[in-house]
């Protein structure tokens, strides 16, 4: 074998190959899995090999990958991939967020050979194509095109997403069950549960409709009658299809950066409070043009504004441009990708000709707001930031470390803004989901 085709970087990844190679991990019939650890270019780990076995060889209809965060459920999924297209799947499709597509198209190709095409993209799908990544809101909006073709394999990723699917209005979630029937099922999230047992209860049922058995049998015994005893029960039930690897469990081989958080205040101009209150007086009117669906969108809309000014106006510029087609006379969906929370809102406009003056009159207060936001020249969040920076360099200058600060932010346009902002002072990087070579970022940085 060639030395290059795996790398092992440590002594537990070198015993733990080794056990499996040997055919002594106790985890089943692994020959078919052995190319793929040997062909993939990837640093593999103990708990990724496990997951990959595990996967390959489970119960068969589905897998739940609920590693959690920074744990490698790319790699696991790639894995199991790879061991399944070699043995004869060919169709697959990958849905994801819709700022994570072009970072699956690089990961796959990179780290596994595998070509893909993206969906609404310049390449898109084609008859020929095999691999194919698609947005939630895309793989929707496109389904019955995509229901045309068999899949092998589904794999949705940030999974949780689909926790709703139980509920008669997962509009979304049942569209993409359907235009997937019949393949094997990888969900991959690192937050299977939320807030309630029921949305652990839609994301199992997405992959495994009868694995419960009815909400109300669920609810019954789970929720209503839980105990002890029945939470093992639901435990140990989960372990048959579903994998979940904790951090603090692979310690011994995986270095994690000690955190300590601190909170950063700031404070907002007297022009950019009164956006704020502005853009909440809005909302709080009862204002017809969002319809049924003014919630959400003035949900978005604040969070969008609390990220970033230029965040804010993209999202109210689409609002806005969506609202003038529909009083047109043309019905037309209004769909946008949060990028910074776990939904996608989506809405219908259509307007009857009872409230038409009404709506254009809405209309001129949103360009009223937009056009307020557009003519602030401070950023108090961004000088607040470069604050911070300075801080932490000369911080870490004290302590003796390396003089670096990493910025994340959800929202890529605020990570765009952010960054041509402090490229006058400092020497920034910049990588988003659409990045393409981030081994050359990673390596500069």
């Amino acid at each position: 074998m060639e030395k290059d085709k795996i790398n092992i970087s440590n002594k537990y990844q070198a015993a733990y190959t080794a056990k499996v190679l040997s055919g002594r991990e106790g985890l089943g019939e692994i020959g078919n899995l052995i190319p793929v650890l040997f062909d993939a270019n990837v640093e593999l780990l103990p708990h990724q090999v496990r997951a990959a076995v595990f996967g390959t060889q489970g119960m068969g209809e589905a897998l739940l990958c609920c590693e959690e965060v920074g744990l490698g459920k790319t790699v696991i999924a790639g894995l199991i991939l790879c061991e399944k297209m070699a043995r004869g799947a060919r169709n697959v499709l990958i849905v994801c967020p819709a700022n994570l597509r072009q970072q699956w198209k690089n990961e796959l190709w990179e780290k596994f050979g595998i070509e893909s095409v993206l969906l609404g993209g310049a390449d898109d799908i084609t008859a020929e194509a095999q691999v194919v990544i698609s947005s939630y809101q895309m793989a929707h909006l496109r389904a019955k095109e995509l229901s045309s073709k068999h899949w092998d394999i589904a794999v949705f990723d940030e999974a949780h997403r689909l926790r709703n699917f139980y509920k008669d209005d997962a509009v979304i979630a049942k569209s993409l069950y359907e235009l997937s029937a019949g393949a094997f099922k990888i969900l991959l999230t690192a937050t299977p549960l939320h807030n309630s047992l029921l949305e652990l209860y839609g994301l199992v049922s997405f992959a495994y409709p009868d694995f419960f058995g009815s909400l109300e049998t669920f609810r019954n015994r789970y929720i209503t009658n839980a105990s002890e005893e029945r939470m093992r029960e639901l435990s140990n039930r989960l372990k048959t299809i579903m994998t979940r690897t904790l951090r603090q469990s692979v310690k011994e081989y995986i270095k994690f950066t000690n955190r300590v958080s601190s909170d950063v205040g700031y404070n907002w101009s007297e022009a950019e409070n009164e956006l704020h209150i502005a853009l909440i007086r809005f909302i709080a009117s009862d204002c017809k043009c969002f319809g049924v669906y003014r919630g959400l969108f003035g949900a978005l809309l604040l969070k969008r504004l609390s990220s970033s000014r230029v965040a804010f106006e993209s999202s109210l510029g689409h609002i806005i441009a969506t609202i003038r087609t529909a009083l047109d006379g043309k019905g037309i969906d209004c769909v946008i990708e949060d990028e910074e929370s776990e939904e996608t809102v989506t809405a219908r406009f259509v307007y009857p000709p009872s409230i038409i003056e009404r709506v254009k009159d809405e209309l001129q207060s949103l360009e009223a707001i937009l056009e307020m936001s557009e003519s602030i020249k401070t950023d108090s969040k961004i000088s607040r930031l470069q604050d911070t920076i300075a801080e932490a360099l000369v911080k870490s200058k004290r302590l003796g470390e390396n003089q670096k600060v990493i910025i994340f932010t959800e929202s890529v346009v605020t990570a765009e803004h952010i960054f041509s902002h402090i490229k006058k002072s400092n020497k920034p990087l910049l990588m988003t989901g659409n990045t393409h070579d981030k081994d050359k970022v990673r390596a500069e940085f």
